[in-house]
């Protein structure tokens, strides 16, 4: 977005349309995203502005910044406007109207609220728009009248959808036998590598059971794991209609199983020798919900750093780190704000009385957080078990169609719970599993290996952009407000990172870069990085910025002469 608003400030709005279009299709439900394609728009397509403004309106994840901005994209031809959004326990109501036209709601309740969205000018006139939240009845259909100057809506709003869960098994708050649950949609070796892992804990625990979701699996590989994993007495291999996706694919593993405490597994993670028995050993507390080993890539679990994904390590470097694990910490674990289900034991109890995972969430983000957050609501505790570490191969690239995936996924998420990312973030701010990972890194022979934030640009080819007028410059460091002040005239500046991505790559024609340091200000750099010229920015003036592109511009003209 950023990239395309400096695509259009330099006079290449065609780009920058290309640009945020390429955007709309990763991510086509951000509401940032959706509001700067109605701004590029309106000029030249104000019907594509409007129904893009309605797009934010009518969402059930955006926040009231967003859709008061939707409003001064909307056709005023086409005011007054009603939109009616079906929430959990309400419906909103939406109304945007001219300030000059009276309106009136019939027939509301008590429990019905009205609240300013906001009011933004068209032409000479303003618009107004109000949210009203009406009240689900218990049963039956509730009719209303909105009432517009001389025209009647009428409004009717249908009761709450009663969400029940199926029983699960036949469960008592004793412990039973454990289960391990791993959803197959194919997989390659590292399919192969988990079931033979789990295979060796079902050999060491007499009592466990190994449930196989195969999920439309497809690869002949993939079905010959699955016949011979058959061969043990303990294992059930559950075959689904069509591809159900993660949360479906466990769902149906949940329905599969009897009493006991359940261990969700990725197809991808490796299963040390031994940790089945120590992960159990933790629903030692009738309130514990969920237990979550440390592994390699696992969010707030990664060992050493939380929330970076490094590569898993060898198999024998595995069970190295889980041998020290316990060693350092025998029986120890730490309460934490959720788990994570790449490999997540859940109580009997705990999913007795919390239920499925929830079909809100796609291919397997977030829905476990969800889950986590319902049973804390039912009063369960969920811990880390500081003394189990598993291998997770985990995703390897974050291409358009995974950060569509999880940008959906966490907006669901916020919506249902907007405590949700303020309270993880000061989670993560104490850290309590720090000292934990630290102490593992130091006495293990393991050099952790960053998985690079690697782009997929596999999926389409990529496009040279070519920038006539206005000069680009790349940017390295933080591209933070204090360029935005900035107020370049005759030069722009564009994050180093954003000259390649969603499928092109802007030509500057030159090989000078800009490097932001706190401290130094700009500086200019050559083609060898050396610095060249500087622009210090704790006392700039106008005049500064001035002479600045005065020196830039002489050297791209210098630039183009000797050449």
């Amino acid at each position: 977005m950023l990239r395309a608003r400096i695509l259009a400030r330099v006079g290449g709005k065609a780009a920058a349309i290309k640009d945020i279009d390429k955007a709309l299709e990763i991510d086509g439900s951000d509401p940032d995203i959706i509001l700067s394609a109605a701004q590029l728009k309106q000029s030249g397509n104000p019907q594509v502005a409007h129904e893009l403004a309605l797009q934010v309106l009518a969402s059930t994840s955006t926040t009231n910044r967003h859709r008061k901005a939707a409003l001064r994209f909307l056709d005023p031809l086409k005011i007054p406007l009603i939109l009616q959004t079906e929430l959990k326990v309400a419906d909103r109501l939406t109304a945007v109207r001219w300030a000059s036209q009276p309106s009136a709601l019939r027939d509301r309740n008590s429990g019905d609220f009205e609240d300013l969205l906001g009011a933004s000018k068209s032409g000479g006139e303003v618009l107004f728009a109000t949210d009203t939240y009406l009240e689900k009845p218990e049963e039956g259909t509730r009719t209303l009248s909105l009432d517009i100057a001389e025209e009647s809506f009428e409004i009717k709003v249908e009761s709450a959808k009663k969400v029940t869960n199926d029983r699960i098994g036949r469960g008592t708050r004793h412990r039973g036998r454990p289960w391990i649950i791993i959803p197959v949609h194919d997989g390659g070796k590292a399919l192969a590598r988990c079931i033979a892992s789990a295979l060796g804990e079902l050999d060491q625990t007499p009592w466990a059971r190994l449930v196989i979701v195969n999920d439309a699996s497809k690869e002949r590989a993939t079905a010959r794991v699955l016949s011979a994993a058959l061969q043990h007495e303990r294992v059930t291999v559950v075959r689904t209609p069509e591809n159900l996706g993660f949360v479906g694919a466990v769902n149906l593993g949940l329905r599969s199983i009897g009493p006991g405490p359940v261990l969700l597994l990725n197809s991808d993670t490796y299963l040390p020798d031994g940790i089945l028995n120590r992960l159990v050993f933790h629903l030692k507390d009738d309130d514990i919900g969920t237990v979550t080993p440390l592994s390699n890539n696992a969010g707030s679990f990664s060992v050493p750093k939380a929330r970076t994904g490094y590569e898993m390590p060898s198999e024998p470097q595995i069970e190295q780190l889980s041998a020290i694990a316990f060693k350092q910490n025998a029986r120890a674990s730490v309460e934490v704000f959720n788990g994570n289900g790449f490999a997540m034991l859940i109580s009997e109890r705990c999913i007795e009385e919390t239920g499925f995972l929830s079909p809100d969430f796609k291919s397997g983000y977030y829905e476990e957080v969800d889950f986590c957050i319902r049973a804390a609501m039912k009063g369960f505790r969920h811990i880390a078990a500081v003394d189990c570490f598993v291998g997770h191969v985990g995703a390897t690239s974050f291409g358009p169609a995974k950060r569509k995936l999880v940008s959906d996924n966490y907006r669901t998420l916020i919506k249902k719970y907007p405590f949700y990312a303020q309270a993880y973030e000061r989670y993560t701010q104490i850290d309590p599993l720090k000292e934990y990972r630290e102490a593992l890194v130091e006495e293990a022979n393991w050099v952790p290996k960053k998985i690079p934030d690697a782009h997929n640009t596999e999926e389409s080819e990529t496009r040279l952009v070519k920038v006539t007028g206005t000069p680009i410059f790349p940017c390295h460091g933080d591209f933070d407000s204090t360029l935005e002040r900035l107020h370049l005239r005759r030069i722009a500046l564009l994050p180093h990172d954003t000259l390649e991505c969603v499928g092109q790559q802007i030509q500057v024609g030159h090989e000078y870069s800009i490097n932001h340091d706190p401290n130094e200000g700009l500086q200019l750099l050559d083609q060898s990085g050396e610095v060249i010229d500087r622009l210090p920015l704790e006392t700039v003036s106008s005049q500064d910025i001035e002479a600045f592109e005065d020196r830039l511009l002489e050297l791209l003209n210098g630039t183009k002469d000797a050449a």
